[in-house]
């Protein structure tokens, strides 16, 4: 079941330690503009929404490394648009490493598209893809 967690309340320690597995850092509590929805304890996505322009940032998306695979990351990215959508969100954006084949993957399985790239943008030299969904007209 995917569940949203909202700003204020304390995140999971499983989401915290899967955070700072993946990225090598965990972040913090969310910011009053973040949503945080997570995949009974197995995966997360943290977003950045701005309502009134109907758009959102994917930040970070995680899928414990034991459960990948199995369709985790597709069902909760495209959930997560799916509410955003009926919430009147329609414009999302999100960058990604050039050589993260698997989420680049992902990304275009659930409708998005490549829209731009910035080079060497991460600490390490490798390109930043940046990447965007537009909710189909109703």
């Amino acid at each position: 079941m995917i569940e949203r967690l909202q700003p204020g309340v304390p995140l999971p320690a499983w989401v915290t330690e899967l955070d700072a597995a993946t990225f090598g850092e965990a972040w913090g509590p969310l910011a009053r503009h973040e949503g945080l929805w997570v995949l009974g304890g197995a995966a997360f996505a943290r977003w950045s929404l701005v309502p009134l322009a109907h758009e959102g940032e994917l930040l970070r998306i995680a899928v414990d490394p034991e459960r990948r695979g199995r369709g985790l990351g597709r069902e909760l990215l495209k959930a997560v648009q799916s509410e955003l959508r009926a919430a009147g969100i329609t414009e999302l954006h999100l960058e990604v490493r050039a050589g993260n084949a698997a989420a680049r993957a992902l990304y275009a399985a659930c409708g998005w598209r490549e829209v731009g790239r910035r080079a060497k943008y991460y600490g390490d030299g490798e390109d930043a893809v940046l990447c965007a969904w537009t909710a189909p007209k109703r």
